[in-house]
């Protein structure tokens, strides 16, 4: 599965691969990390489309796995994800997508 992740408070987002479920995966994250993480989004695929993936968003890449928000990159959590995904420039918010 890939996932998607993101520091709370910033603009940061992880890309990631994992054999687990994407909730476990965010569940030992957070043991080691210093800021809250929020999973955005996951959609099935294998570490060659994480690579792709990689290299799809290169152009906002920070370090390792962590890349910073884009339109493109946005647009792309928003198509797979339950929730509505947008930034404001300082942090990301997670919206229902339900119907009214």
């Amino acid at each position: 599965m890939i996932y998607y992740l993101n520091s709370v408070g910033t603009t940061h987002i992880k890309i990631g691969y994992t054999k687990k479920s994407p909730s476990n995966r965010l569940k030992e994250l957070q043991t080691g990390s210093s800021f809250s993480l929020q999973l955005l989004a996951s959609e099935r695929g294998d570490m060659t489309y994480e690579k792709l993936l990689h290299k799809k968003f290169n152009g906002t890449h920070i370090l390792l796995e962590w890349f910073d928000v884009s339109d493109e990159l946005l647009s792309h959590i928003n198509n797979i994800s339950d929730y509505y995904v947008e930034c404001d420039g300082k942090g990301i918010q997670m919206y229902s997508k339900m119907k009214q």
